[in-house]
């Protein structure tokens, strides 16, 4: 059957399709309708037609690159390859995306105060992610690398808490309560 479309539409043969990824979990290929997620794959297509190939993983990996044959590289994880040879390799690169599984946003900004409300200068860090996240040792600094905070040792973000870092953390206190404070010295 496969030689008579070969003949019938001048396909040219078959070709030996085998697909890779770097990581044997939280990743998938999709090829045209097929979801590949037990890898290595190996499938028979026929010569010089095209296949969609999308790269896919979960939180916390991203997609780097297709690598096609050991050395074109495509880093769209969408994409079209038209099959002109008779084994062609493509592996799916992927590595560990920290900042979209572990991510700390500067949630508030508060600067500048009114003499009503004045809490003087502090900011409120988030974790927004579903882990908890060790920020020990991060550094908190302006233009002037004298101004630099450093966030002591064992201090730990839960799943969706904040911590503020502030100018003086009585004032704060005054206006705002029920977190954590860490002093910091503008």
């Amino acid at each position: 059957m496969q030689q008579q479309f070969i003949s019938q539409f001048n396909l040219g043969g078959l070709v030996n399709l085998a697909i890779g990824t770097n990581l044997n979990e939280g990743v998938k290929v999709k090829l045209n309708n097929i979801e590949i997620n037990n890898f290595p794959w190996d499938g028979e297509y026929f010569l010089n037609t095209s296949v969609e190939l999308e790269a896919v993983s979960k939180t916390g990996i991203k997609f780097v690159e297709w690598v096609i044959n050991g050395n074109v590289k495509i880093n769209d994880p969408q994409t079209t390859l038209t099959l002109t040879e008779n084994t062609i390799s493509i592996e799916a690169i992927f590595e560990t995306d920290i900042l979209s599984d572990n991510s700390i946003v500067i949630n508030e900004i508060n600067y500048n105060s009114s003499t009503e409300l004045n809490s003087k200068d502090w900011i409120e860090l988030a974790n927004i992610s579903d882990s908890e996240i060790d920020i020990s040792g991060w550094n908190f600094k302006d233009q002037n690398d004298d101004n630099n905070y450093e966030i002591p040792m064992n201090t730990i973000l839960k799943s969706k808490e904040y911590i503020v870092l502030s100018e003086d953390t009585t004032a704060v206190k005054r206006y705002f309560f029920g977190s954590e404070k860490l002093n910091w010295k503008f």
